[in-house]
């Protein structure tokens, strides 16, 4: 430990974007950074900013009038009359009071944007909903709402929506009313002879590869003594069922039993074979029932046809539940309390066979209530994650078989949206923090490098934490839609960092929209702009156009007035970040764009906005916090006294700053761990040449963590290097 004053000249060594939240500062080793806002982490040896979002659609062209989305996820769609693709969200809005949902895409037919309707009203307007596509097909639930879920395809021409599963025509409903009327007839191409008959029938929908339950049997009893009898059914009209079964189903089928001769006693069998399928069109006319013949093939024929299983042929409504995902194959809901037993846990469809919305009670994996129900899944390679708040299923297939497993209690998933999967991994929001989990094995392993924010100033918001994934750029995003701000997680380099100005309320994953291939993360605004992230440009956080920085020439708490400005009505919904003044290092979002020369913000600013004050719109705000600067002897790290002189900074490859008003560093010195600096300047960024980038900067302390900052649109730069001037003392001097 030094007795008399050390003049220090200490050099940061940038070895990438590595920060670390997991110690306190003090403890941080070299190269390690107390925090990092708005960096690139795809790159090593330097901290580049992050390039900022690009506007893919603005959801209000397609629909006026919309606002307070509530969900929003990527689905796709195949159009099977052209083998194109529908590429868009599912999304949850209001529209003229109403909360409605739609399928926003993109049809890569003719390129074209357009929306298809699921519901004009909804009436749970917040409840857990999910989605997911298979092929044609896309699954949309919303937990507890009647008449869900719903089955969505286009059939060549339109978009049709359907009750998915049997709708009102479950096995064991009062709706499977019994035929009309069902009458012995001879003659004609009749081929039965005397006995007891049985005839039923169910309903089939060929698209959608939907059954309903079997009806109510009817008994027939031939004794003409002819060769060439038959049975005459015939259903009842369309309106004397609850819910028509026209608009739900394409074709009915019609099951009949054989006569069995033994001992010379005609006996009534007991097996149902399938005699006849006909299209709706053709059994109804209009809303009349019409007459079909049964018993046109004998029965050593209709014993070769499919016969009806009444075990496996058993149809149930698919659950009340807010969670779906369709794996190999076979779909999967979370259980409700509501459906029979009262349980949570998981039903599927069969896995013998493709029919996706046939959810049998018997194909159920039972669980304790206060286990919590499913609110997502998420695939890893083979194996499909189910996560509760409480709990985590892991569930796989193996031929005819499932194995479903419980795992981490204690450590669900935290909100719906919290996880998503990373090739073999998924990574997911926990109450004990940000956690990947191996898709092979099981195993959870918690991210220590971001403890101090979960924990943190985020503890009380992890409900409202959102994510997806970026194949691209190789990050995983997480969004605290509270605090507007995210932890990326930046796999190629194995860092985090932090973004501010994430006002996304929706997050996603999926192929490119309008390209495909690459799995892109998609963000959606509370103004209904989806963004998805730059990768290889310079932009801003709201792709804004026109001036984005500048030095206001007047104004007042709620007004900002540029008269050398060119704003662009799509600043409106971004943040006006203001640098200098009384209300330097405050924000708020663009509500109203005036004119060309002036804007106002939704909430006031505590103080006037005067002329000379510098101002950045939607800026990618990057933030650098160093480790403390060391001692001389480790041993006296925590007491020794350090005094700042000086800060000089290398950086190289900068874009867009000349003509910039903010190509500025803001160079500074926090002391003791505060949040308000102990003293920083204005450097201006030169690129020919960087020891010019310094500046006097003077503080003391025993922990003081140097600083910097740029807020501006447009700018980018690698910075490489960074140095500290100063002493090193025992004294109490400040100087």
């Amino acid at each position: 430990m030094p007795t008399q004053d050390s003049k220090i000249i200490y050099p940061y060594r940038i070895a990438g974007p590595y920060m670390d939240q997991g110690v306190p500062p003090m403890q941080l080793g070299n190269g390690a950074l107390s925090e990092l806002v708005g960096a690139d982490g795809r790159y090593l040896g330097c901290i580049r900013r992050f390039p900022g979002m690009d506007l893919v659609k603005n959801l209000t062209t397609l629909r006026s009038g919309i606002s307070n989305i509530t969900f929003f996820k990527y689905a796709v769609v195949r159009n099977v009359a052209t083998n194109n693709f529908f590429r868009g969200w599912v999304v949850r809005y209001t529209h003229s009071t109403a909360v409605k949902i739609s399928f926003f895409y993109y049809s890569t037919a003719d390129s074209s944007w357009s929306y298809a309707q699921i519901s004009e009203a909804v009436t749970n307007t917040t409840a857990v909903m999910d989605c997911d596509s298979r092929g044609r097909f896309l699954y949309v639930t919303i937990k507890g709402e009647t008449n869900y879920p719903k089955t969505v395809y286009y059939d060549g021409a339109n978009w049709q929506v359907k009750t998915s599963g049997p709708g009102s025509y479950p096995t064991g409903s009062a709706n499977l009313l019994a035929f009309d009327n069902a009458t012995a007839q001879a003659g004609g191409s009749g081929k039965l002879e005397d006995g007891t008959y049985l005839v039923a029938y169910r309903f089939y929908d060929s698209t959608r590869n939907v059954y309903s339950g079997l009806s109510v049997e009817s008994s027939v009893t031939l004794s003409s003594g002819a060769t060439n009898q038959f049975i005459r059914v015939d259903l009842e009209d369309t309106g004397t069922y609850t819910s028509s079964p026209v608009t739900q189903f394409t074709h009915v089928e019609f099951f009949r039993s054989m006569n069995n001769e033994v001992a010379g006693q005609s006996l009534q069998g007991g097996i149902f074979y399938l005699e006849k399928t006909l299209a709706v069109a053709s059994v109804w006319t209009g809303t009349v029932g019409q007459n079909v013949n049964l018993g046109e093939i004998l029965d050593t024929q209709l014993v070769t046809k499919q016969p009806y299983q009444p075990y496996a042929d058993v149809v149930n409504t698919p659950p009340s539940s807010g969670a779906f995902h369709h794996f190999q194959g076979i779909s999967f809901m979370g259980r409700d309390p509501a459906d029979v037993g009262g349980a949570v846990g998981l039903r599927w469809s069969p896995v013998y066979k493709l029919a996706p919305e046939d959810f049998h009670e018997d194909r159920s994996y039972y669980d304790r209530i206060d286990d919590g129900e499913i609110t997502q899944f998420a695939e890893a390679g083979d194996v499909l994650y189910g996560f509760t708040p409480a709990v985590i299923y892991r569930i796989t297939k193996s031929g005819t078989g499932l194995s479903t497993q419980k795992l981490h209690y204690g450590r669900g998933l935290t909100a719906y949206g919290a996880a998503h999967s990373v090739a073999r991994d998924i990574l997911l929001m926990t109450p004990l923090g940000l956690a990947v989990i191996d898709g092979l094995s099981g195993r959870m392993d918690l991210m220590a490098a971001v403890d101090r924010k979960v924990l943190g100033s985020w503890a009380g918001d992890l409900g409202a934490v959102i994510s997806c994934y970026d194949a691209k750029l190789g990050c995983s995003f997480f969004i605290n839609k509270t605090d507007d701000d995210a932890i990326c997680v930046w796999h190629t380099t194995r860092t985090t960092n932090l973004l501010e100005d994430m006002t996304f309320c929706g997050c996603t994953e999926g192929p490119d929209i309008t390209a495909g291939g690459m799995i892109r993360a998609y963000f959606c605004r509370d103004d209904c702009q989806v963004f998805m992230p730059l990768v290889d440009t310079v932009g801003n956080m709201g792709d804004v156009d026109g001036t984005v920085d500048g030095t206001a020439t007047g104004g007042d708490t709620n007004t900002l007035l540029d008269t050398t400005a060119t704003f662009n009505a799509n600043c409106v919904g971004s943040e006006l970040h203001i640098l200098t003044g009384a209300n330097a290092g405050l924000s708020r979002t663009i509500s109203v764009r005036n004119t060309a020369t002036s804007i106002d913000v939704d909430a006031v600013f505590p103080s006037a906005i005067v002329a000379g004050v510098r101002y950045s719109i939607a800026p990618v705000v990057f933030r650098v916090r160093f480790r403390p600067l060391p001692a001389n002897d480790p041993r006296s790290q925590d007491f020794e006294r350090r005094i700042t002189q000086a800060i000089t900074l290398h950086s190289q490859k900068h874009v867009g700053t000349t003509g910039n008003a903010n190509a500025y560093w803001k160079m500074g010195v926090f002391r003791s761990g505060g949040t308000t600096l102990a003293d920083y300047v204005w450097v201006a960024m030169d690129d020919a040449i960087p020891y010019n980038q310094a500046g006097a900067v003077n503080a003391d302390g025993v922990q003081l963590e140097p600083y910097l900052e740029i807020i501006a649109s447009g700018i980018t730069f690698e910075l490489t290097g960074m140095q500290v001037t100063g002493k090193m003392t025992v004294s109490r001097r400040t100087v």
